[in-house]
């Protein structure tokens, strides 16, 4: 068992607890001993931000575990993430024994065992114990270069510690750092499950060329309001619920999946570091429309015809799916999508915001006013509706 010691801001404390609590699930699947945190006593730390000074309250922690992986006469010192540029992303597993040499900073994805270069996400450095030398191998080659040796799950462990020691180094910052804002995970989903569920999911792709704001802007605006309790999309007790499912999918999502989608990669990576920082918005804002998909991917299929006589007045029992606000040239609008018991979609647009919350039934009286087609989906739109029924 092996220590390290780092210095954490307060108020990533219970992020840090949260995140051994994850990677110890993970450390125990593959047999090894549990990481513990052993808290010093906090003291006062003068920090810098944008030129200005201010105290910090910190707290000591002592990281104690299997933070060293050795296999076969060899140690493994470090993961390198591949950049198109050539250059690497150098996630060091071992302490200050080994010092990486500079060569690997922008080596790409050479492998020095088989001597393909061809592209690699990640590629591992390990050194003979026996000469200090040092070699930079791909995960395919590990067990022919160990000599044919099972590996024993030993690149799963290898990864285990690097997200570890790269966790702690950038839980390391905030509270006045210079270094990349860091968001908890959970806490910024749920932001982002509530600006969803007001405006609806918006790209920034789609928001450039139609001059909406794109959904990750709004969550940064929402969690910059939250501590005035003036956020634009209020946060409810559901949104808080589906951030957490949201997270854990992302993070258990197979290798098998994510080595086939460099999308899946990242949000899984981001999942499992249990932060945000504000390079990786947009990916982490994006999880909560892939989990949407993966669940309607196992409900069953309902295809929506279109219902109602039109011009004419009728109740419908409708069930509240989604509610979108929005602006047009005549002012603020909200839109507000159903479905009946057959899986037909009925869409109010009004001009007054509604009492109306998402998930629950209630009859509807209104005007049928079209029957129109939304993606080819067929959908009902429905006027001057009133709520005539509350359902528990």
């Amino acid at each position: 068992m092996e220590t390290r010691s780092f210095n954490i801001p307060s108020e990533n404390k219970s992020l840090v607890e949260d995140q051994i609590e994850k990677l110890n699930r993970r450390a125990n699947k593959l047999s090894l001993p549990n990481i513990t945190l052993t808290w010093g006593k906090a003291f006062l730390d003068r920090r810098t931000l944008k030129g200005s000074s201010k105290d910090v309250l910190v707290i000591p922690v002592e990281v104690s575990g299997p933070l060293n992986v050795s296999y076969d006469g060899y140690k493994f010192i470090a993961t390198l993430q591949h950049l198109t540029t050539g250059e690497n992303i150098i996630r060091a597993i071992s302490d200050n024994d080994w010092i990486i040499p500079a060569v690997y900073h922008n080596s790409g994805s050479q492998c020095e065992h088989c001597q393909v270069n061809r592209y690699r996400k990640d590629t591992y450095l390990v050194v003979r114990e026996v000469d200090g030398k040092t070699y930079q191998v791909g995960s395919s080659c590990i067990e022919d270069f160990l000599g044919g040796n099972s590996t024993n799950d030993v690149l799963k462990k290898a990864t285990l510690i690097s997200e570890l020691i790269h966790f702690m180094n950038g839980a390391c910052s905030g509270g006045g750092s210079n270094n990349d804002e860091l968001f908890y995970i959970t806490n910024f989903l749920t932001h982002t499950v509530a600006c969803i569920r007001y405006h609806g999911w918006i790209s920034k792709s789609v928001a450039s060329s139609s001059g909406e704001m794109a959904t990750v802007a709004r969550v940064m605006s929402n969690i910059d309001e939250a501590p005035s309790g003036t956020m634009p999309c209020p946060i409810i007790p559901e949104d808080s619920e589906k951030a957490k499912l949201a997270a854990e999918w992302a993070e258990s999502l197979p290798d098998e999946a994510c080595d086939q989608s460099d999308y899946l990669h990242n949000i899984r990576a981001i999942a499992r570091s249990g932060m945000v920082g504000l390079r990786t918005t947009g990916f982490a804002a994006s999880i909560i429309s892939a989990y949407d998909r993966e669940l309607a991917k196992h409900q069953p299929k309902l295809i929506s015809s279109h219902v109602g006589v039109i011009k004419m007045r009728e109740e419908f029992d409708l069930t509240l799916n989604n509610i979108y606000n929005g602006r047009s040239d005549w002012g603020a609008y909200s839109r507000y999508t159903f479905r009946d018991d057959r899986g037909n979609i009925l869409v109010w647009t009004s001009s007054a915001e509604q009492d109306l919350e998402l998930n629950k039934k209630y009859k509807i009286r209104g005007t049928v006013k079209a029957h129109t087609e939304f993606k080819l989906i067929k959908q009902t739109e429905i006027s001057r509706c009133e709520v005539v029924m509350y359902y528990e």
